[in-house]
């Protein structure tokens, strides 16, 4: 087990380069444009991909971020993320007492209600034999 105080060996325990992690997960184009700052700014030692996140391990130690599809946790403050990202979707995470966390551009959020809403069709009634009729408005009884 490593000491939180030494730094963290970057080949140890199948460590990948935080580019190759984020494309081997899939993450969104426009989530790893987002994320190019945190590669930038953070002393990124590696990362290890894991079930569901991308586990980055700082160099001085310290903790590791999680990187999901749609968001970061394990930040160490706000002002972490606002020197990252500058002004963004920033919440207090539950993670460990004090962790922060940043919504990427390409959340998903709302995506449930955007689908529910595009689908949702609003359908007439035949004014000759009140049947609903079909998306186009044409009556399939009285065709």
């Amino acid at each position: 087990m490593t000491n939180k105080s030494e730094p963290i060996d970057p080949l140890a325990r199948g460590a990948v380069s935080f580019e190759a992690a984020l494309h081997q997960r899939g993450i969104s184009l426009a989530n790893q444009s987002f994320l190019k700052n945190l590669s930038a700014t953070i002393n990124i030692a590696g990362c290890v991909p894991m079930e569901s996140y991308i586990k980055v391990e700082r160099v001085e130690g310290g903790p590791a971020l999680q990187v999901h599809a749609g968001y970061t946790n394990g930040f160490r403050s706000a002002e972490e993320i606002r020197h990252i990202f500058g002004e963004v979707d920033l919440w207090p995470s539950q993670r460990f007492d004090g962790a922060w966390g940043v919504t990427h551009p390409d959340s998903g959020i709302g995506r449930a209600d955007n689908r529910e809403k595009s689908a949702e069709i609003i359908r007439k009634v035949c004014p000759t034999c009140f049947i609903l009729m079909a998306a186009s408005g044409v009556c399939s009884s009285c065709e």
